[in-house]
């Protein structure tokens, strides 16, 4: 399906970006813990179900970079690597169009796809990609992103990236209660492994409908206790004892820890 682009880059409140860009509206990973449905009004049974292609994305990207400068974040709504990038190359070219501007751009993705572009991310200045890594349990990252690459895929994805003299970074995001906590040693030591120097933590922030959506995905999952899931859900202070356990257990590996907001 596709969607008539009017407008390319709008204006980001997050950090450190100064524009957004999506090539695509919907998301075929379809994660249970995603914020977008809530900022799109769509059925959250919906989301991962379509994705809507922005038709002449590219053409209206090239006019709106003239006389701009600053960082481009790609992928904050739905993610520029999903399966059908594989198809229509559009991030490809938008990353095209972006290396001949002024502009910088920081990518986030779940998916090894983007191993495709290292040749231009590899010529762009202060280019930076982000991957999520929510898990290194593969069961478990098929009931909380069933459309997404495995995680070993990811962790290889970094590693490489990094191999390749590509700023790269772990998005721990959104830390998920009692996933994180299956084997954090091992969790750690795989992403510290591809020779990164940071990673990047947000924890899980609820939004209407997400846990019902979340407790029904994770029911099945052998040993998962759905009734204490709930509770550490709305606690801060559990999230601000699991990330300082983790900063330093990556700190002791020589990661830098950074806090999204």
């Amino acid at each position: 399906m596709e969607v008539q682009c009017s407008r390319a880059l709008s204006e980001s409140k997050l950090p450190g970006l100064d524009f957004a860009l999506n090539p695509y509206i919907g998301c075929q990973h379809g994660c249970v813990y995603c914020y977008a449905p809530s900022i799109m009004h769509v059925d959250r049974d919906e989301w991962g179900t379509f994705v809507k292609i922005r038709r002449r994305l590219v053409n209206q990207l090239e006019r709106e970079l003239k006389g701009r400068s600053g960082v481009i974040g790609l992928g904050t709504m739905t993610d520029p690597y999903q399966p059908v990038e594989d198809r229509t190359r559009i991030t490809r070219r938008c990353l095209e169009a972006i290396s001949r501007s002024d502009m910088k751009v920081s990518v986030h993705t779940k998916s090894d796809l983007v191993l495709r572009d290292i040749d231009i991310l590899q010529g762009m200045v202060d280019a930076e990609v982000g991957i999520t890594v929510t898990s290194i349990d593969a069961s478990i990252s098929t009931s909380i992103e069933p459309g997404a690459p495995p995680p070993q895929r990811r962790i290889d994805a970094l590693s490489k990236l990094i191999e390749e003299g590509v700023d790269s970074y772990a998005l721990i995001g959104p830390i998920l209660p009692l996933v994180i906590d299956r084997d954090k040693e091992a969790f750690v030591e795989a992403i510290s492994s591809t020779g990164i120097k940071r990673v990047m933590f947000d924890p899980l922030r609820l939004r209407t409908g997400m846990m019902d959506h979340m407790v029904k995905r994770l029911k099945d999952l052998e040993g998962f206790d759905l009734s204490k899931f709930s509770k550490l859900s709305d606690s801060r202070e559990y999230f601000l004892l699991i990330q300082q356990e983790l900063d330093e257990m990556f700190r002791r590996k020589g990661v830098r820890c950074i806090d999204v907001f």
